[in-house]
């Protein structure tokens, strides 16, 4: 297989370049916010908004393109395509100077400069293309593709595959960042992930094993695939001291780095003398994804008071070493809520990115519109009319009364060992975030089940390490927090998300529509119980 990739917007994205440089240049106002489309139809606007933005593209593509970075997922792609012996050509349109650029910057050097920095280029057998190549010309970019014969080519311009030159031969991928363009008659989509799914498909087992021999300096014997629920792919990797490992390849998101936070927050919870955690052993940030010792033992399929005792033990051992100042700059655990306002955002949000999904005449749109959305509104009135005095319903609150939360925690990301003893897994999500959203996550996770005294004494285990004061937040928010998992047991219906499960559960393409449906009554159940309960605190 041949595969041609344009440069600008494919391959590298420019939005923070943009927002950063117009507002060094004056262009725009200090404090606004917006990418590079946003820039170009603010730009516009003004009587010589042409002109502007082709100074600023000049600037953004010479001067400043070092404020440029990789799409998500570029990398790993890349590097999957030279483990498998697959050429990749990078060809872009792009001329040797910018318009009104007085310095005279080669934007074609900056732009060979920005790939070997982000190292996809190199001079030795490290490098992931075989060729870059620049045209002055559409036409010429096109004749140059139509004479390479590449079985894909990966543009961002519909425009570009829609010349009578682009050969009929070559298959094209149109890239939308984010969405997909229905305007145009050509295959889209939104992520690398998902170019990585449609030409790539499963890992092999030998670009698994190259990846772990990055991550350790042992020789690799052999791999598994551990099959998972839906979060990231996990592989079991023998080393040569015939030691197990657990390799995680990490799906990617724009609002969290789920390596890193799993990666630097198991290392600092181990310096810090907590046991019940897997060692780090190694990363490769460029593919993101970990090496970890692995695990031995049994999933936890009956829950006794002792083992919640066990939950209590480690949410406290956290609790004691969160003063450490090595945890300053650690970030926000994934969704992370510190007032009412933000967890309204929250609802808010996950609704609005799943109604854009929803034909208005499939059963998501009716669930969303007849069943949801009123429920939404009501508890979002209660929790503002009744949210506790400690806080306005707006006050973040403060850094000292937060937690180091696992975040997605509980029972179904823990392993017992023979012994009783118990190691908590995946903490993809682990950082800073309000302790009550932690006490009811675990309460309301569908894969969680306790009894009455076991969820008694989680509340009161969880308010004498917190305080009452999280009690207070905890009683007002917790159908708020149901809500969200209304809508995160949705999330297949994003092709992002049916990507990541179907890949962590190695599930079949057609499969589809009974994991949607599936998933469909888990949230319609979550929201029946909710929608009545709201008004007392259930738990």
């Amino acid at each position: 297989m041949r595969i041609g990739i344009d440069l600008d917007n494919t391959l590298v994205c420019y939005d923070d370049a943009f927002n950063k440089v117009a507002r060094r240049l004056n262009m725009v106002p200090p404090i606004w916010t917006g990418g590079k489309n946003e820039v170009k139809e603010t730009l516009k606007r003004r009587p010589d908004g042409q002109i502007a933005w082709q100074k600023l593209q000049g600037q953004v593509y010479g001067k400043w393109i070092s404020l440029a970075a990789l799409y998500p997922g570029a990398y790993r792609f890349l590097w999957r395509c030279k483990q498998r012996g697959i050429e990749v050509d990078i060809v872009s349109h792009k001329t040797e100077y910018g318009h009104y650029d007085k310095e005279k910057l080669s934007l074609r050097k900056s732009a060979i400069d920005l790939l070997s920095r982000l190292n996809i280029l190199s001079e030795d057998s490290s490098c992931l293309v075989k060729a870059v190549e620049f045209f002055s010309t559409r036409k010429d970019k096109v004749d140059y593709i139509a004479g390479k014969k590449y079985d894909w080519f990966i543009d961002d311009l519909p425009e570009i595959f829609a010349m009578s030159n682009f050969p009929r031969e070559t298959n094209k991928l149109l890239f939308k960042p984010g969405h997909r363009d229905e305007s145009v008659e050509i295959d889209t989509v939104a992520t690398w992930l998902e170019i990585g799914e449609r030409l790539l498909g499963h890992w092999k087992d030998r670009e698994v094993i190259e990846l772990a021999s990055k991550m350790s300096e042992q020789e690799i014997l052999g791999v598994y695939k551990n099959v998972g629920q839906g979060n990231s792919q996990i592989f079991q990797v023998t080393l040569s001291s015939q030691k197990k490992a657990a390799l995680k390849i990490y799906p990617y998101t724009n609002s969290h780095n789920r390596l890193r936070s799993e990666y630097e927050g198991l290392r600092l919870i181990k310096k810090f003398g907590v046991a019940e955690v897997a060692e780090v052993l190694g990363c490769h940030e460029d593919v993101n994804a970990g090496l970890y010792e692995w695990v031995e033992g049994d999933s936890i399929t009956e829950v006794s008071l002792v083992d919640v005792y066990k939950l209590l033990s480690f949410i406290k051992d956290l609790h004691r070493i969160r003063s450490a100042p090595e945890w300053l700059s650690f970030p926000n655990a994934s969704a992370a809520v510190f007032s009412g306002k933000q967890l309204e955002q929250q609802i808010q949000n996950r609704l609005k990115d799943l109604s854009k999904l929803a034909s208005k005449s499939g059963p998501l749109h009716q669930y969303l519109e007849t069943e949801l959305k009123p429920v939404v509104t009501k508890i979002i009135e209660w929790m503002q009319a009744l949210w506790p005095s400690a806080h306005s319903y707006d006050q973040k609150l403060l850094t000292k009364e937060r937690a180091l939360s696992p975040s997605d925690f509980g029972f179904h990301n823990a392993i017992i060992s023979e012994g009783g003893s118990i190691k908590f897994l995946d903490f993809e999500y682990f950082g800073w975030d309000d302790p009550a959203k932690l006490v009811g996550d675990v309460l309301l996770h569908p894969a969680m089940n306790l009894n009455s005294e076991m969820r008694q004494a989680w509340l009161d285990g969880t308010t004498e390490i917190f305080g009452m004061s999280m009690r207070n937040r905890l009683e007002v928010m917790w159908p708020g927090l149901a809500l969200c998992w209304c809508l995160i047991m949705l999330n297949e219906h994003k092709n992002s998300g049916w990507i990541r499960r179907k890949a962590a559960a190695n599930l079949q393409a057609n499969s589809r529509p009974r994991v949607l449906e599936q998933q469909l009554a888990k949230s319609r159940r979550m929201l029946e119980m909710t929608s009545t309960q709201y008004q007392k605190f259930p738990f």
